[in-house]
């Protein structure tokens, strides 16, 4: 797993993905940070999944 190489913990790191079904409730639960790329501009966001929300790749400057 890239986490483990890295010696990363999963509350040190954050899954990015535009389909929140697809892994971004599997980070949640592991305890990672969670940032929805909302290509579609989805409304209905389930908050207890979703820490943020970006709409273009360049929205990811603000957190690194």
């Amino acid at each position: 797993m890239v986490l483990k190489d890295a010696q990363a913990e999963f509350s040190e790191s954050a899954m990015i993905d535009d389909n929140i079904e697809r892994s971004l409730d599997v980070a949640k639960q592991l305890g990672m940070i969670t940032i929805f790329y909302n290509t579609n501009h989805r409304k209905d966001i389930p908050k207890n999944i979703v820490d943020f929300i970006i709409y273009s790749l360049n929205d990811l400057l603000k957190f690194f």
